[in-house]
């Protein structure tokens, strides 16, 4: 999503596990534009009797912009999703097609269709009470900072050597231990194998217009427990 509000995103994955990390820095970025979203900008009321589907159409029209300059927010729940009454993309067995902004390689499995045109995306981390629907153009400017050697994503690599590793199996001694590793010498291998991983980066929302976004409450029987 972070593409939507920079020139040019640098977070690129040499391998799956690199993968991961991006999906992992994504959803994070994701929900906090839900969050902001649904903190700053009014909930789209519907009207008697309507039901989600056309709730969510009415607030796509409300906005007043193209289709393809808003974006659907929601958690991945079939029945919620399903009560959404999208036109399915074209990796679900429908027509609906995908945005010309996404890139082939990241966010696809995200893309769920489209309601009257506007693309919708979920994800099961994206909070299942709320529908969000926002023009990102107008709604928000994307700030980010360069945080490691001119990049945009720390990340740092702590492993341990053969001292520091019998030290912390001595001193945990429930660390990794199981029917067959109860020695410090084997728990302490097994501390060796593993490593700590820190990965962040530093953005910031700066909310231009809170009435380029606005929020849907999922009824109740419709959210995921």
């Amino acid at each position: 999503m972070k593409g939507l509000f920079i020139d040019e995103p640098h977070v690129h994955g040499a391998d799956w596990q690199a993968v991961d990390l991006g999906r992992g820095l994504a959803e994070g970025e994701t929900s906090r534009l839900v969050e902001t979203a649904a903190a700053q900008s009014p909930e789209f009321e519907p009207e008697d009797g309507a039901s989600l589907a056309q709730t969510l159409r009415s607030a796509i029209v409300e906005l007043g912009d193209e289709p393809d300059d808003i974006i659907v927010l929601t958690h991945q729940d079939w029945r919620l999703v399903q009560a959404l009454e999208l036109t399915p993309a074209h990796h679900r067995g429908g027509e609906a097609p995908t945005p010309d902004w996404l890139p082939e390689d990241a966010g696809r499995e995200w893309f769920l269709g489209r309601a009257d045109g506007a693309p919708v995306f979920g994800s099961h981390l994206l909070p299942p009470e709320t529908v969000v629907v926002l023009a990102p153009a107008r709604f928000v400017r994307w700030r980010q900072w360069k945080v490691q050697d001119g990049h945009e994503i720390h990340v740092s690599i702590d492993a341990h050597d053969e001292a520091a590793a019998h030290a912390l199996a001595v001193e945990h001694e429930g660390l990794f231990r199981t029917d067959e590793r109860t020695t410090v010498e084997a728990r302490a291998r097994e501390v060796r194998r593993t490593v700590l991983r820190d990965v962040f980066e530093r953005y910031e929302l700066e909310v231009l217009d809170p009435g380029a976004a606005g929020w849907i409450a999922v009824p109740e029987n419709l959210r995921n427990p």
